[in-house]
């Protein structure tokens, strides 16, 4: 889900939390806490983001020239070819 500006979920709730620890000039150490946790989410997500297609299209092509359906029937299926 993207926001009208662009972002994604968590990019948005992280820039919402922070919005709202700003309005109320929050300095909790709870809630600083759980902005730095979220921030750390959002980058691993980007990362995530950027990774998996390239990840889902070699397991793509893996897929169909071992003629196989599922990543269990992978290593039975290089078993076969090595054999």
């Amino acid at each position: 889900m993207i926001d009208a500006k662009g972002h994604g979920c968590a990019e948005y709730l992280c820039l919402y939390f922070s919005t709202c620890c700003c309005i109320t000039n929050c300095q909790h150490v709870g809630c600083i806490q759980v902005l730095a946790q979220a921030e750390k989410v959002v980058a691993r997500l980007t990362r995530l983001d950027e990774i998996m297609p390239k990840y889902q299209h070699v397991a793509s092509q893996l897929y169909d020239l071992l003629r196989v359906r599922g990543l269990d029937e992978v290593v039975p299926a290089v078993k076969a070819l090595v054999s």
